[in-house]
């Protein structure tokens, strides 16, 4: 009994450290990217539930940072300051893009799995 929990804690800690194993169990996990009116946009969501927004313009780059949380349809994004974000979401057939609109309704952007 002890062994099994031993490695079922074992296989917890390493799904929640690990991106990549997290990216299957939560396809939000990961790098995405996209480009909206010539401004690179970064963000990574991490499988410990904290997050980096990077937008760059040529060599100028402003990164933010917070936590997220999801379900089923949303993705909330708390940032820094506290303030929060909620967007729907969804992905295509493969999981290689996921389009993020504003809650409950807005203009989607479109982001490419990196």
């Amino acid at each position: 009994m002890k062994r099994t929990i031993g490695i079922a804690i074992l296989f917890a800690l390493i799904l929640s450290s690990c991106n990549f194993v997290g990216s299957i169990v939560n396809p939000v996990i990961g790098t995405w990217e996209t480009t909206i009116l010539g401004v690179s946009v970064n963000s990574v969501f991490n499988a410990d539930n904290s997050f980096t927004d990077t937008n760059s313009l040529g060599a100028i780059g402003v990164t933010e940072s917070g936590t997220w949380s999801s379900d089923s349809t949303t993705i909330t994004k708390t940032w820094a300051d506290d303030t929060t974000d909620i967007f729907s979401y969804s992905f295509n057939s493969d999981n290689s893009e996921m389009t993020l609109a504003p809650y409950p309704s807005g203009a989607s952007i479109t982001y490419s799995r990196q």
